[in-house]
């Protein structure tokens, strides 16, 4: 509470120059790490409910009382786990809404700006500042206004739009999606290298032989047909229906903390992993992998455009399915709820295949 409340304070205070006011907020703590502040408007009500995800019973009932609320604001007091908290923020520029993970992001729509803090640790504020510098100019991100490692923060251009959604639903969109991201993987793409050597080095921190659920993942990797050869170049690293905008002008990639060098076949996985951790049904998964029906039609269409980029070639490989989920088990803290989540998709595909 402390440490957020310091974050508010050297932001409006030395970073903007603003006199501290303390404001009351609403606040929602819908549970997942995940909470939020605002102003007790009907935009910015409405503009938190779309912000929830479905994942849960209480998270969809949540949602559709709080739409109901942004329509008359008095119903907020019936909404489950909202609150009221003061904070202190600038006494001219003040956030409509606070949107809480595992960083802070300040929305003010009135100067169409987004403030970006930490939660706790600084880390993943201080790689996107980094992240940001060199991204290629073609490649549609929100306009970097200003940043400060010290503090940490950054201040981008407000952009109003809606989340992606899931690749199953609109499979063309993330067609288009990883086509723009093309811009990246031609900027920074490797030299080609064996399959079996990038895969050995890719998993040497994944141990497998302990585990029949990953020995089987990987047994099913390495008796498959893959690409002869792989690259590696920059990926985005968090690729998911809430990091992707979508606006009248297009699609804009968000949160690039996690941007480093790996397989692009991440990338691809995650807003399937995402997808799968909001509706627990691998159908589309399932033929991505047995190449049948509209999965199959999205991976084609995906190697057709990305192929000979990372891998120098056009035709599909299911078992790049069960390579990108090591990849992602690899990557994750084990036990937290997407690394079980990735766990239990691959499981469940073992079982399929």
């Amino acid at each position: 509470m402390a440490l957020r409340d310091e974050y508010l304070i050297a932001l409006y205070r030395d970073a903007l120059g603003e006199p501290i006011r303390e404001v009351e907020y609403v606040s929602l703590d819908p549970g997942g790490g995940h909470a939020y502040f605002f102003k007790p408007t009907s935009t910015d009500i409405s503009g938190v409910a779309d912000r929830i995800g479905c994942a849960s019973f209480p998270q969809r009932a949540g949602k559709k009382m709080l739409h109901a609320a942004a329509r008359f604001p008095p119903l907020l007091r019936l909404v489950p786990r909202v609150g009221r908290t003061r904070l202190p923020v600038g006494e001219s520029r003040q956030p409509d809404q606070i949107l809480l993970s595992s960083r802070m992001r300040l929305v003010e729509r009135t100067t169409s700006v987004v403030h970006t803090l930490p939660r706790g640790s600084e880390r993943e504020v201080r790689a996107e500042i980094d992240a940001r510098r060199d991204l290629p100019p073609a490649l549609p991100v929100p306009t970097l206004l200003e940043s400060d490692r010290s503090i940490p923060y950054f201040t981008e251009r407000y952009i109003e739009g809606r989340s992606a959604g899931h690749p199953e639903d609109v499979p063309e969109r993330y067609v288009r999606i990883y086509e723009m991201l093309l811009t990246l993987y031609e900027a920074t793409t490797g030299p080609p290298q064996p399959t079996d050597i990038v895969v050995d080095r890719r998993l040497s921190e994944l141990e497998t032989s302990i585990d029949p659920v990953l020995e089987q993942a990987r047994l099913w990797v390495d008796q498959e047909p893959l690409p002869t050869v792989l690259r590696t170049c920059d990926v985005h690293g968090d690729l998911h229906s809430a990091n992707v905008l979508v606006t009248d002008d297009g699609p804009f990639f968000l949160d690039w903390e996690n941007r480093r060098r790996d397989l692009a076949l991440v990338d691809l996985i995650r807003p399937l992993l995402v997808q799968y951790y909001a509706r627990n049904d691998m159908t589309f998964l399932k033929e991505m992998v047995s190449e049948t029906g509209n999965g199959h039609e999205y991976a084609t269409s995906y190697a057709e455009r990305i192929g000979p980029t990372v891998y120098d070639g056009h035709e599909w490989y299911s078992a790049l399915i069960p390579l990108g989920c090591l990849c992602l088990l690899e990557e994750m803290k084990r036990g937290t709820p997407m690394w079980n989540t990735c766990y239990d998709l691959l499981e469940n595909l073992v079982k399929e295949r």
